[in-house]
């Protein structure tokens, strides 16, 4: 009976240890596994966002360059408008300057008429 036991302990004793090689065989594959699929979603996950990177440095680019678009079109809005505001001043100038000529020109026929009327009667 001793001899059944001891191989029977012996029995169990390498049935346990085969048991546990195959386990840790098993969780060594699947750490295996676990980290290779972790790492190629970390690499995923770096190569989307670094073209996100990309994307939003682009964008801040081309906002910079309408900044400066949208900052050159109001200065020339500026120049324009002060170049009407000097336009519309001059043409009022000349109309004034019209206007006075105008008035002189019939004071002048205005006096003629009456000269004329006078050597008339």
């Amino acid at each position: 009976i001793d001899d059944n036991v001891d191989w029977l302990r012996m029995y169990m004793k390498l049935s346990v240890e085969t048991q546990l090689d195959d386990m840790k065989r098993d969780t060594a594959e699947k750490m295996t596994e676990l980290q290779k699929f972790s790492l190629d979603n970390v690499n995923a996950l770096r190569s989307r966002t670094e073209g996100n990177l990309e994307q939003v440095n682009k964008v801040h680019q081309q906002c910079a360059y309408m900044e400066s678009v949208l900052k050159s079109m109001s200065e020339e809005l500026k120049s324009d408008r002060d170049y009407i505001t000097r336009f519309k001043q001059r043409l009022i100038s000349d109309v004034q300057v019209h206007h006075r000529q105008t008035d002189e020109q019939f004071d002048r026929v205005d006096a003629c008429l009456a000269r004329f009327s006078k050597q008339s009667s």
